[in-house]
């Protein structure tokens, strides 16, 4: 003897579910024109393209690779032993970092318990370095009195900070 169940409670793979007007209701899926297994081949070929880009794009950086850095670093040092100074001191945010590999002494001008223009008359800077053309501690140095000579701009490391070229002055204080 076979047990029958109540229609509610069959299989919905033996018998679809019918509707109120009594044809059978297909899924929102099978009526797709895009079924899932082509979104995911898609979006994994989208995400092997992306890597091979990626890939492709740091070997092209480790096969040519641009000293512009160190280009900006030899440069400085030219341009400040041309300039005569004997004791050259180079004042900006970024000095710190000049000064490591050039060996002259830096001043930072962001960070500090005093003001550029009290670094300015206790130091004695020769040299400011700005990351782009307009800075706030520019504006510092010319309220304070000093002047700066546009010495060379330079493109480093692909301005990664937010397209900004360095800029590199003479400064001539009070």
């Amino acid at each position: 003897m076979r047990l029958r169940l109540p229609r509610f409670a069959r299989n919905d793979r033996q018998r679809p579910f019918m509707s109120l007007r009594g044809a059978p209701r297909r899924s929102n899926l099978s009526n797709a024109a895009v079924s899932p297994t082509w979104f995911k081949i898609a979006a994994l070929l989208l995400l092997a393209l992306a890597s091979i880009w990626g890939f492709a794009r740091q070997v092209n950086y480790a096969l040519t690779p641009r000293f512009t850095y160190i280009n900006m670093l030899h440069d400085i040092q030219q341009r400040m032993a041309a300039s005569g100074v004997e004791q050259p001191l180079i004042l900006g945010w970024i000095a710190h970092n000049i000064s490591l590999e050039t060996g002259v002494p830096a001043l930072n001008s962001k960070y500090g318990t005093q003001d550029i223009a009290w670094k300015m008359w206790a130091y004695h800077p020769n040299f400011y370095i700005a990351l782009g053309p307009e800075t706030p501690e520019r504006d510092q140095i010319e309220a304070a009195g000093g002047q700066l000579e546009l010495l060379a701009t330079y493109d480093v490391l692909g301005n990664y900070y937010a397209g900004r070229p360095v800029y590199f002055y003479r400064l001539k204080g009070p």
